[in-house]
């Protein structure tokens, strides 16, 4: 019998700047080339730029970087995640995305469009062209190009959902045996995700803090699978989440911020907490895990990754494809998927060898 997933999302265009090109001080993207030089001033809401981190910019600078050398393609936590996700399923199952920007062209391929795109990968996808699709500038300062990426995000043109919108979401949601949802930045939207997918089986969302937190801790991690990313975490559930500092206290700030998620939010499914190359924090209602790869397995993926050209934007969104695989399977443990999703991940980075069981170590704390 054919299944059908739905993963919603926000595609993006991710322009890749060479090296020699961006650098970033303050609150500010510098760019420069053959004497032309534009700055780039991010919102302050996530103190001055560092390697690894995401911004989002004051103002609209699409068409200031045109002349700036840059490879461009398609990325977003929605396509990311729905690309790998088609990788992982069998042709049992049918895969949709639905966005809410605009099928726009690839500035890097005459004529291709993201629906071209999709339907090569065999997804069907759909489009409720409330907004442009937005760009990321993606740079980074060591050769590498993995740990220090810095992502800078247009701002976002506000959704306008109709009637009819409204009603072709719905219907596209009502029909799908699982539910994936990354990045989504509209609470209209939301709202219909949750109404329609509580009908069926898997809802499953990848939360950052493109909702607000209040909306989500109420809306959202009740009836989830919830999946979190590290440095946003604090943002959305714990206001006094360490991102910066010692990695143990860091980390024992998340694991007190997912207690607060099952004690005070009442979430009663599954948590994943992704950590980068400390692994992830997962939790189920009687334990909370932090699955982590032994130092030696993590320098030989290290080792094998940091040479690859591409970009390595997504590494998260595969994770959260790979978690909604294996969570539809409601027959693995949540520490067992942790496992799974990140083998999934460093495959998506390009590691080509074994990830065994063993090659993991796991800590439990008491929820």
């Amino acid at each position: 019998m054919e299944q059908t997933n739905l993963v919603i999302g926000n595609s993006t265009i991710d322009a890749i700047l060479l090296r020699d090109i961006a650098r970033h001080e303050g609150h500010k993207v510098i760019l420069e080339h053959e004497g032309t030089r534009l700055e780039i001033a991010v919102k302050e809401d996530k103190g001055t730029i560092k390697p690894g981190g995401k911004y989002e910019a004051k103002d609209y600078f699409a068409g200031k970087v045109q002349n700036f050398p840059k490879r461009e393609q398609f990325g977003g936590g929605g396509y990311n995640s729905v690309s790998y996700l088609r990788k992982l399923l069998d042709n049992s199952f049918t895969v949709h995305y639905l966005d809410v920007s605009n099928p726009s062209l690839d500035t890097s391929v005459p004529g291709e469009s993201l629906a071209d795109k999709l339907r090569q990968q065999d997804i069907e996808p759909e489009f409720l062209c409330m907004r442009p699709i937005p760009l990321n500038l993606v740079f980074s300062e060591s050769s590498d190009g993995r740990s220090d990426k810095i992502i800078v995000k247009s701002p976002l043109k506000t959704d306008v959902m109709n009637q009819y919108t409204r009603q072709k979401a719905a219907d596209l949601i009502g029909k799908a045996y699982a539910v994936l949802f990354n990045s989504l930045k509209d609470e209209n939207l939301a709202s219909i995700v949750l109404d329609e997918s509580r009908k069926n089986g898997l809802l499953m969302g990848v939360i950052t803090t493109s909702l607000d937190p209040d909306y989500v801790l109420k809306q959202v991690v009740p009836y989830c699978v919830c999946q979190f990313n590290y440095d946003e975490f604090g943002f959305v559930v714990n206001p006094n989440h360490k991102v910066e500092g010692n990695e143990n206290d860091r980390i024992e700030s998340a694991i007190e911020g997912i207690r607060n998620l099952r004690k005070g939010h009442s979430a009663r499914q599954n948590i994943y907490v992704t950590l980068g190359k400390n692994g992830v924090l997962c939790s189920d209602t009687f334990g909370i895990y932090h699955v982590r790869l032994k130092d030696e397995k993590l320098t030989e993926i290290n080792d094998t990754v940091k040479f690859r050209d591409e970009s390595t934007c997504g590494a998260g969104d595969a994770f959260a494809a790979s978690v909604f695989r294996y969570e539809m399977l409601q027959s693995v443990s949540v520490e067992q998927i942790a496992k799974l999703a990140c083998r999934d991940a460093v495959r998506y980075l390009g590691y080509s060898g074994e990830v065994r069981d063993w090659d993991f170590k796991t800590k439990k704390f008491r929820v």
